[in-house]
């Protein structure tokens, strides 16, 4: 690791426990170590999102052995069997890699469909890169005997040993820190400020839709779905994650609501076939 770099899994770290960014060479941590801290990482992700911080990762193919999960399992039991799965050292049972670092792009950091521990990006839609490019890399075993009971073999694609530039990690948490600050002390009298979007009847004509047995692709189609009633759309993300704006409103105003959507898309890790219980 470079000295003005700074590995996804520590800067991960440095945020859990509130301790000044530092690059790997200065604070080393075990690469193989599982974060599961999904809040505390939303703000970087955020970030990475919208292109304020700029990943550098080696593009991989990897190939896994993934067990296939009960369909009568409950949201719950499939989070922690997922959980338990991934805390495993041997995860990657062969992996083949380019031999440069590249940038990734911002649109390959989702909050749905995407891993972040170990410093690894898992790609939620590799048809967003070159098939060429990943169909070219040769799987090496990285692993001397597969393991006894195999699961199912599935080759997937990701950025390996993600890291990001040190400098830009350490202005984008101080910039974070004094919004946060200014935010804590600007409404003093807890008077709100009005939004200009109407959410309550956004919220209600999602809660109806799943109610009613509405079913999304995506987050995209979610955002198709109500962006019609929305008063500001910013140009400028139209052809990124506009829908963030309504996930980042519901992770802070309705995270019920958020749960019931992420259980009706079929592309959320949470997707539930079923269907979920009413918001109600």
């Amino acid at each position: 690791m470079e000295l003005n770099r700074i590995s996804l899994l520590n800067a991960v770290r440095c945020l859990l426990e509130d301790k000044p960014f530092e690059s790997d060479v200065a604070l080393p941590l075990p690469s193989s170590e599982f974060i599961e801290a999904t809040d505390v990482m939303k703000p970087l992700l955020s970030a990475l999102s919208r292109g304020e911080l700029q990943g550098e990762g080696i593009f991989a193919r990897v190939r896994l052995d993934y067990p296939e999960f009960d369909d009568t399992a409950t949201n719950s039991e499939l989070s922690r069997l997922s959980v338990d799965f991934r805390q495993q050292e041997q995860i990657i049972l062969g992996i083949g890699v380019e031999r440069e670092p590249s940038k990734i792009p911002a649109s390959s950091w989702w909050f749905e469909g995407a891993i972040w521990e170990k410093s690894i990006l898992w790609v939620s839609a590799q048809q967003h890169f070159d098939e060429q490019r990943w169909r070219g890399l040769k799987i090496q075993p990285t692993v001397s005997f597969l393991p006894e009971r195999p699961y199912e073999f599935e080759e997937l694609i990701c950025f390996h040993e993600v890291s990001l530039p040190l400098n830009d990690v350490v202005r984008w948490a101080d910039r974070m820190r004094g919004e946060t600050s200014h935010k804590a002390t600007h409404n003093a009298r807890k008077a709100g400020r009005k939004s200009v979007e109407d959410w309550e009847a956004i919220e209600n004509h999602l809660q109806n839709e799943i109610e009613n047995g509405k079913v999304w692709h995506d987050w995209f189609e979610v955002w198709d779905d109500i962006v019609g009633m929305m008063k500001v759309v910013n140009p400028n993300v139209t052809d990124g994650q506009p829908y963030q704006k309504l996930t980042n409103h519901l992770a802070r105003k309705n995270q019920v609501l958020l749960h019931h959507l992420r259980t009706r898309i079929r592309t959320s890790r949470s997707y539930e076939p079923g269907g979920a219980d009413s918001t109600n």
